[in-house]
């Protein structure tokens, strides 16, 4: 099995189940070299606590480790595999995606870590603090940035610059939009919640390059005029629309309202292409989704999709649908 070519082997490895490929790391010492490599390049939860065991036992599993993942829905049981990860990042330097969406005060164990690794995405639930805010300052080659709790400002966090140059896409409140986007190559912006009625989006158009895909809640946008939006997104390509609702008013003329601004945005913006409405919400007689998106697109012949996911009034959501646009206009 030794004069398997390396080509055919990496195309083998991920056919084979995890549990066996402990076997075939037995088999030789050419093997065993391509087999660990596959158990430890990515370690997700079901397998990290056993895994750290022999991370921080072994430096050569250690090096071998690219992801590490701890994203369980169970919140008590994400924290109690904490420990067991705070060990492992103390270790694994060329780990290069690290995923800790488990919500708490665990910033203590990235900060033991800060100087270990440079990371290249890095999605985190730890409630924002200095050891946090501190971490993140060290992780300079980020190019993917997803961050669960708004940025809190103090004496400490606000000292200091941010040097992201390589930070392509970012998720997160809007608090931390504001605090590290601008100046920064950000061209996929996700904004997941904004606390302010009227929010300040000018940071929307301070990136150092101009942002391509675009996510936010529609109450941050909804009052701006088409013309303040072209000027902070003139390249536009993916625009998605959140409603919440605790801030969209829940009346007949909410649709009405998005359908307008949408209508007249898309004339303004050329260059979209998707668009879609996450949490488009019925209302009994109200606008119907085939008039809805004919009208709010009939003066944008660049858009070519149109991606709708419904909410009833009690807040349960459907999946989601994607409409496109044919020869004769949109296929519903």
């Amino acid at each position: 099995m030794s004069n398997i070519p390396v080509d055919v082997l990496l195309e083998i490895l991920p056919l084979v189940r995890l549990r066996d490929l402990g076997s075939l790391a037995r088999a030789n010492k050419y093997l065993s070299e391509h087999a660990l490599d596959r158990m430890y390049e990515h370690i997700d939860f079901k397998h990290i606590k056993k895994a750290c065991h022999s991370i921080v036992a072994n430096p050569d599993l250690a090096r071998r480790v690219k992801t590490l993942q701890l994203d369980t829905n169970s919140p008590t049981h994400g924290l109690f595999l904490l420990p067991f990860v705070s060990g492992a990042l103390c270790v694994t330097q060329n780990l290069r995606t690290l995923r800790l969406d488990v919500d708490g005060h665990y910033s203590q164990i990235l900060r033991d870590a800060r100087s270990v690794f440079k990371l290249r995405s890095f999605s985190c639930s730890c409630y924002t603090d200095d050891d946090f805010v501190g971490f993140l300052r060290e992780q300079t080659e980020l190019e993917e940035l997803r961050l669960t709790h708004s940025y809190v400002e103090s004496s400490q966090t606000a000292s200091g610059a941010w040097h992201f140059p390589h930070l392509q896409k970012f998720e997160g409140p809007m608090s931390w939009v504001e605090t590290i986007v601008p100046k920064h190559p950000v061209s996929h912006l996700t904004v997941t919640t904004v606390t302010s009625v009227m929010p300040d989006i000018s940071a929307l158009g301070l990136t150092a390059v101009p942002i391509k895909y675009l996510r936010i809640p529609f109450h941050a946008v909804g009052s701006r005029t088409s013309e303040e939006l072209q000027v902070l997104l003139p390249a536009l390509e993916s625009l998605f629309i959140t409603a919440s609702r605790s801030r969209t008013t829940m009346s007949r003329n909410v649709p009405h309202t998005v359908q307008d601004w949408l209508r007249d945005l898309l004339q303004k913006i050329p260059t979209i292409e998707r668009v879609g409405i996450l949490g488009w919400v019925d209302f009994e007689g109200g606008v119907d989704l085939e008039s809805f998106v004919t009208k709010a697109t009939e003066l944008a012949p660049a858009v070519r999709e149109f991606t709708v996911q419904r909410t009833s009034l009690f807040g349960k959501e459907d999946r989601v649908r994607v409409l496109e646009k044919g020869s004769d206009g949109w296929i519903f």
